[in-house]
């Protein structure tokens, strides 16, 4: 099926597809452990407290990646830095 919204043409058949490959992930529950990490630019330190601050009240525990403080040029880190701290929280199975 198909709708013809002038030169948006929507192909519902795909649009189902898509949706039902979307994955969500479980709810955070206290415990569970939470990355702060900066892949742009660096975060305020008094900022950074204040949400490591929100994070714990909710029983989460938090771990700030080593680049969220850094700085090169306006970026928390280099490319390669910054690249590699967020690839390690993502292949962290914690």
């Amino acid at each position: 099926m198909a709708a013809n919204l002038g030169k948006i043409k929507i192909n519902f058949t795909f649009v189902e597809l898509m949706i039902k490959k979307i994955v969500q992930p479980p709810y955070l529950q206290k415990g569970d452990l939470v990355a702060f990490v900066a892949p742009s630019s660096k975060f305020e330190v008094t900022k950074l407290a204040k949400a490591r601050a929100i994070f714990e009240s909710w029983g989460l525990q938090v771990v700030i990646g080593s680049t969220v403080t850094g700085q090169h040029h306006y970026f928390s880190g280099t490319d390669q830095e910054r690249l590699q701290d967020l690839q390690h929280y993502f292949d962290d199975p914690k």
